[in-house]
């Protein structure tokens, strides 16, 4: 049976890293840090492995591990969802938290997400199947700049002290979600998070623009459309200067055949009802 007794050694190695407002700690990244309160002889994964069985220490991903408060019975029960995908791949992973999952942080929806959605860069994913028991669902993103080092519209936010994570702004959230729905769970909830975001958020209308006409004509119809439907036309017009052509749906994440209407500004198969997406655009109002 595990226990919580602790060590002096184990104190000063925490004490070295949450003095600082640092929740978790990465090998080989952390591994001089953790070398200074262990004997020479001691190798700091051996050291990790012990506090973790201690639970001291909860292991999120390889070489990765969360401290764990007092009275903590659980890594689910004691981490913030955010250090988590902070000590999974801060560091070692170009990434956003994103999809439904900023929907929900940004405060865009009074639902809760019960799995985790991120993007990543690069040519290759990171194994990481579930956090503390949490389903995470990891995407490639391609960049947007030329250098291919990084995305418009993601920021870096502080949890405490020297804890940040990364997340989709506001804006890339939006545009996300009309990019690549089947990360926002349902049309109902993204729908909504314009509605709120458009109604109550610190909005930068020229960047959800500007994100827009990055991705494709069809993202930038069902921005349109939406910008539309909420009052916007003057936006709308700006994304759309001819309606499109052939099958495009306005909920791309849809696998479901049928003959749906065409909406004649943006050309889009509404293959959402018009009288749907307006109930949900007024649900917040």
């Amino acid at each position: 049976m595990a226990t919580r007794t602790i060590t002096d050694t184990d104190r000063d190695l925490i004490d070295e890293f949450t003095s600082a407002g640092q929740l978790y700690l990465q090998l080989p990244e952390d591994e001089r840090r953790v070398r200074k309160h262990l004997r020479s002889s001691e190798r700091p994964a051996r050291r990790l492995s012990n506090m973790a069985a201690r639970q001291q220490v909860a292991r999120v991903a390889h070489g990765a591990y969360v401290f764990l408060p007092a009275g903590a019975k659980s890594l689910r029960q004691a981490a913030d969802r955010r250090v988590l995908i902070a000590a999974a791949l801060e560091n070692r992973w170009s990434y956003y938290m994103g999809f439904a999952s900023a929907i929900v942080d940004h405060g865009l929806t009074d639902e809760s997400a019960g799995e985790l959605y991120v993007g990543v860069g690069g040519s290759r994913l990171p194994k990481l199947d579930d956090l503390a028991g949490t389903p995470v669902h990891l995407t490639r993103v391609a960049y947007d700049n030329e250098e291919r080092d990084g995305w418009l519209g993601v920021e870096r936010k502080r949890i405490r002290g020297q804890t940040f994570y990364a997340r989709s702004g506001i804006e890339r959230t939006l545009i996300d979600a009309l990019d690549r729905p089947q990360l926002c769970v349902r049309p109902e909830l993204w729908v909504r998070a314009w509605e709120r975001a458009l109604r109550e958020g610190d909005l930068d209308l020229p960047l959800l623009l500007d994100l827009a006409r990055c991705r494709s004509r069809a993202v930038c119809a069902r921005a349109a459309l939406l910008l539309r439907e909420a009052g916007r036309p003057r936006e709308a017009r700006l994304l759309i200067d001819r309606p499109l052509t052939g099958r495009v749906l306005f909920d791309a994440s849809s696998t479901e055949p049928g003959k749906w209407p065409r909406d004649r500004d943006t050309g889009l198969l509404l293959n959402v009802p018009l009288q749907a997406i307006n109930a949900w655009l007024e649900y917040g109002k």
